[in-house]
């Protein structure tokens, strides 16, 4: 850098020294007065949402998991249960079927 850019540089960070200086003041105020008031409610806020997080945590896995278990272990019974009534019940419809054919041949016979 030539002394004359250096010189430049310099200029331009004291004129916008007005521009981004705080004072001491404003500092306390915004960042030591509100920021920090903003951070406690946060800080609030979070616990309650930790509160409600942890008793939906509570239900999902305390009452509604045994829930769904007891649920799908009632259903894998009744689909064996159902499985049973689909195997009796295609049984006697072949039984149904074979006794209709045996009547139709015996009713045959009788005409004959």
């Amino acid at each position: 850098q030539s002394l004359g850019q250096g010189l430049e540089l310099v200029q331009e960070a004291i004129s916008r020294f007005h521009q981004e200086y705080v004072t001491r003041v404003d500092y306390n105020s915004t960042v030591e007065t509100k920021h920090a008031g903003q951070l406690k409610k946060h800080n609030v806020l979070l616990e309650g949402l930790n509160g409600v997080t942890s008793k939906l945590s509570y239900t999902v896995f305390e009452e509604h998991t045994p829930k769904l278990a007891k649920a799908l272990e009632r259903l894998q019974i009744l689909e064996d249960e159902q499985a049973l009534v689909r195997a009796q019940t295609d049984d006697m419809r072949q039984q149904t079927l074979t006794m209709q054919e045996q009547i139709r041949a015996e009713m045959e016979e009788f005409k004959r």
